[in-house]
């Protein structure tokens, strides 16, 4: 009760998730693991963070897994689960003529830039993968190129990985 009126706070909707487990996990007589909120929190309490915001950032990756991903413990949660930055450069392969490039550079010529010899024009993509390891992140990224990003004809790419934080 607020000020005499009655107030609904919280999970009229939504059932407690600490009554629900795993059947297979259950045995009579233990307290079983429930799916319930309580892992991050225990997590949280291992930072060193003053409980205002901006809150640490929570990895996606740990979101999708399964819920009997989470059961050691904290430091279960967030084991493998990495967020890196990819980012691709995609440009035209030296033997294709580039006339974006040489707009470019008569443009730079005219306005007084005539130290520039040469310019070729490509796409840069930045992203945020979750995975496992850099090496993994790096497999993704290239094959979104192969399938995606770049045309195989006419354009290459670079990849360059780094674990968000690094």
């Amino acid at each position: 009760m607020i000020d005499g009126r009655l107030c609904l706070i919280d999970e009229i909707f939504t059932p407690d998730s600490s009554r629900f487990w795993e059947a297979s996990e259950w045995r009579e007589g233990e307290t079983a693991v429930s799916f319930d909120k309580q892992p991050v929190r225990d997590y949280l309490e291992t930072l060193d963070w003053d409980k205002r915001p901006p809150a640490p950032r929570f990895l996606r990756t740990w979101w999708r897994r399964p819920p009997r991903a989470t059961r050691g413990g904290p430091a279960d949660l967030w084991a493998g689960a990495v967020r890196y930055t990819a980012e691709v450069v995609i440009s035209l392969k030296p033997v294709v003529n580039d006339p974006q490039g040489l707009t470019v550079r008569a443009g730079l010529h005219q306005l007084g830039f005539s130290e520039v010899s040469e310019v070729r024009v490509g796409k840069h993509i930045s992203m945020e993968v979750d995975g496992d390891s850099e090496s993994s992140v790096r497999q993704r990224v290239a094959d979104m190129c192969e399938r995606l990003l770049r045309n195989p004809v006419i354009e290459d790419y670079r990849i360059e990985i780094r674990a968000d934080g690094a």
